[in-house]
């Protein structure tokens, strides 16, 4: 399992990391290193601020949940989901089933999947 901390660890896979996975986490980790580099230049202290970022795998999660928010179909049900007059329940609904598909397509980052599918949706909303 990833250890938590920097935000940068990302779980340790019981199969060898595929290239693309690879190139996810890359983008991942320079993303992570300019927060760190903004939060610092605007003088926050790093003990607050540490705690607060994804770890890798999570940002690769969220990274690509950000992408596929984009797909006019996926961006059409998000806004359905997050509507005002939606149903009880339809923001978790799809935050569940884009992060599930997240999952089953790269079995390496269930972990960080399951962490953050603990969040509250409307705080995964405001993230893309």
């Amino acid at each position: 399992m990833g250890k938590q901390g920097s935000g940068i660890e990302h779980e340790v896979a019981a199969e060898p990391e595929s290239p693309g996975l690879h190139a996810l986490r890359q983008l991942a980790m320079a993303e992570i290193a300019r927060d760190i580099e903004l939060h610092s230049a605007l003088g926050e202290e790093p003990l607050h601020f540490l705690p607060t970022l994804p770890t890798l795998d999570e940002q690769v999660v969220l990274d690509l949940r950000r992408e596929r928010c984009t797909l006019p179909e996926l961006a059409a049900e998000r806004a359905r989901a997050y509507h005002p007059a939606a149903r009880p329940g339809a923001a978790e609904e799809f935050e569940f089933g884009m992060l599930r598909a997240i999952a089953l397509e790269y079995p390496a980052l269930s972990g960080a999947v399951w962490r953050l599918l603990g969040r509250a949706p409307r705080q995964l909303g405001r993230a893309g």
